[in-house]
């Protein structure tokens, strides 16, 4: 047989739920104690601070949801801005028209960072490099995490003849991951270009590692070796790539 008496009903509680942001079980509370005594004290004070925490949340909620769709509407507009830039700057090689929309992109959610590294990046390809390496070193003071932004800028920076900067931007990345070691090449052939043939092998000795078959980095490497009078060493690095590609070029003399 269910029991027809009210449970008893303990208001001593309340506070403790409303620190807790739960307005829901005093309200109810005091709503079951005032059926019976309409004029119980702590029944309407609890009654009065449930129902404003209520509309306070409702008009949290109503608040949170304008922001959310606020948002999801400035997010499809800065996708839309970005799809364009790709587009114009890809298609029609138009790096101006892409420049302005990723401007216009990082004005509508400037603490997204999808535009403001195509930002940094068409300005590299615009050869605007003063330009490019401000933002990617703003880009690195916001994600400093973020490898790609950091190689990127190295990158910039090698093409703005800050040749050690550059390499030392390179270098920090390199040393955390294995992700750009394709770049051991290129590295090899910078070191090779200002005559530093010891650190040019190191480098082309490193990428060689991971990539054991690219016969033109054997005859590069071996190259430096021919320029550092150790021709030896040349002949080891040159009958490798003639390994791999029997009708490759190999530099006189063999």
């Amino acid at each position: 047989m269910i029991s027809s008496e009210i449970e008893p009903i303990n208001l001593d509680d309340a506070e403790n739920y409303f620190n807790e942001g739960n307005w829901a079980h005093p309200l109810l509370d005091a709503i079951k104690l005032l059926k019976v005594d309409e004029t119980n004290k702590k029944a309407n004070e609890t009654l009065s601070q449930a129902l404003k925490m209520k509309k306070e949340a409702i008009e949290k909620a109503e608040i949170n949801e304008e922001k959310y769709h606020d948002k999801m509407r400035k997010l499809l507009e800065y996708n839309k801005l970005l799809e364009k830039a790709k587009k114009i700057g890809r298609e029609n090689k138009d790096f101006d028209g892409a420049l302005k929309s990723m401007e216009d992109a990082i004005e509508l959610m400037p603490d997204e960072g999808e535009a403001r590294w195509g930002y940094a990046t068409a300005l590299h390809h615009a050869e605007r490099f003063d330009e490019s390496i401000k933002e990617y070193k703003e880009l690195i003071e916001t994600f400093p995490d973020n490898n790609t932004f950091r190689f990127e800028y190295g990158q910039v920076l090698l093409r703005n003849n800050q040749l050690q900067k550059g390499l030392q931007e390179i270098g920090k990345v390199m040393e955390t991951t294995d992700e750009f070691d394709s770049f051991l090449a290129r590295l090899g052939d910078i070191y090779s270009e200002g005559n530093m043939y010891k650190e040019a092998i190191i480098a082309y000795k490193s990428y060689l590692k991971k990539f054991p078959y690219d016969y033109k980095i054997w005859i590069a490497k071996g190259n430096c070796f021919s320029k550092w009078r150790l021709s030896s060493l040349a002949k080891v690095a040159y009958k490798k790539a003639r390994e791999i590609k029997p009708d490759c070029d190999i530099p006189e003399p063999y």
